[in-house]
């Protein structure tokens, strides 16, 4: 989510693999976490939206399915890209009055997953990622309230073996910008492989503890 500098990238080809992929989505996710962290959150029913709205989240993808040749890529495939699965990662927030609300996962046109929310957090990754658009929507009694696509399409094979993440923020209003990796698509006002499950925050919480208790002078 951090800044590449120019300088420290100078003739290297790494930039071909960075350049256009905004990770900054996940920031939507990464905020409720340490706001719910600092008040001493230990389930994840208590990262909950902090932009005022019903939902918020993120969601991520690969441009490319594992099995793509990219035969021109100079470096060819990374290293255990065997292992990677073609998926879709998901995290959504749900406030307390977002209803029943239903997330449903999209790839290449096909409905690939979908789960009824609870408040808090609500993630996992789906497997079946397709060549096509990737959009996810959280829609509650007949409303949607976000849907976003990923305004990358998935391929079967490209010029580069790039196995960094597109991110695509889950927010309320729809995005505006036409970054890689981010998404374009609509709400309403009113409102590798994701986590099952938030429980580490009283296990960080509690070795935070521990580290500063057993510090000298602190």
């Amino acid at each position: 989510m951090g800044n590449l500098w120019p300088e420290a990238m100078t003739g290297s080809l790494i930039t071909n693999y960075t350049n256009g992929y905004n990770h900054s989505g996940w920031g939507e996710i990464v905020g409720p976490f340490i706001k719910a962290y600092k008040a001493g959150a230990s389930d994840q029913s208590a990262i909950v939206p902090t932009n005022g709205a019903k939902v918020q989240g993120a969601f991520w993808y690969r441009s490319i399915l594992k099995d793509a040749p990219c035969a021109s890529d100079p470096l060819g495939k990374p290293a255990g890209w065997e292992s990677a699965e073609d998926a879709v990662n998901v995290a959504v927030l749900l406030s307390a009055d977002a209803g029943t609300a239903t997330i449903n996962v999209y790839s290449g046109g096909t409905k690939i997953g979908s789960r009824v929310g609870t408040t808090g957090l609500n993630a996992w990754s789906i497997s079946g990622l397709k060549t096509g658009a990737v959009k996810v929507e959280v829609v509650s009694g007949g409303t949607t309230l976000v849907s976003e696509t990923g305004t990358t399409l998935v391929k079967d094979d490209a010029d580069l073996a790039n196995f960094n993440f597109l991110v695509v923020p889950l927010t309320v209003g729809g995005a505006t910008t036409t970054t890689t990796g981010t998404g374009t698509g609509s709400s309403v006002a009113a409102s590798s492989a994701a986590p099952s499950t938030f429980s580490t925050i009283a296990t960080a919480k509690a070795a935070s503890t521990s580290t500063t208790a057993s510090t000298p002078g602190s």
